[in-house]
């Protein structure tokens, strides 16, 4: 089965596998959080996911909208707002 190419914006809610839904662990390093953190923002509805069989499957385009908002309302840390401004 081949998988129909994608581009543009839609490409942009591809993960950086290709894949459209990533693992708990894989979201976890790409969030930069725990598992905890993690399942709280699932259960609070921040990020969509659904179960196949017993493999909890994350969208990739719900990391990117989490993300996105995280970003939009300011969500850099002061840690953050440090490194960004030591790069200058």
């Amino acid at each position: 089965m081949t998988r129909p190419e994608i581009t543009g914006r839609e490409a942009l809610q591809l993960g950086p596998t290709g894949s459209l839904v990533a693992s708990p662990n894989e979201t976890m390093t790409y969030l930069g959080v725990g598992r905890t953190t993690l399942y709280g923002l699932i259960s609070a509805g921040e990020i969509e996911s659904y179960l196949q069989g017993s493999a909890r499957k994350i969208l990739w385009p719900s990391i990117h909208a989490y993300v996105q908002r995280r970003l939009a309302s300011g969500g850099f840390t002061p840690a953050a707002r440090r490194l960004n401004s030591s790069k200058r």
